[in-house]
């Protein structure tokens, strides 16, 4: 894990490829610095949801792949993507 602290205004993170970005404002919002923790951890399962090879969900659906992130932890990987991330290109590092 490192840090890369060259954001400008309006970034965030990314995730994809087996790599999470996070923002410096990421990281703070989950150490408590800015607002509610939840949010932020909701956002980082996002982001390693993104690592992990699942797509960005294009409706809210009650996963971590849409903007039901900010609902964590009232959030849940889908069969659907759970399956898909066992199966897929780094399961093998989750078994």
């Amino acid at each position: 894990m490192g840090e890369v602290s060259a954001e400008g205004p309006g970034a965030g993170g990314g995730g994809g490829n087996g790599w999470v970005i996070l923002s410096g404002h990421d990281a703070d919002g989950a150490a408590g610095v800015n607002g509610p923790m939840n949010r932020w951890y909701g956002g980082m399962v996002h982001e390693l949801g993104l690592a992990f090879g699942l797509p960005d969900s294009t409706y809210t659906d009650g996963t971590p792949m849409s903007a039901s992130f900010y609902n964590c932890p009232n959030t849940h990987f889908n069969e659907q993507q759970k399956a898909a991330v066992r199966n897929g290109r780094y399961g093998g590092f989750l078994s």
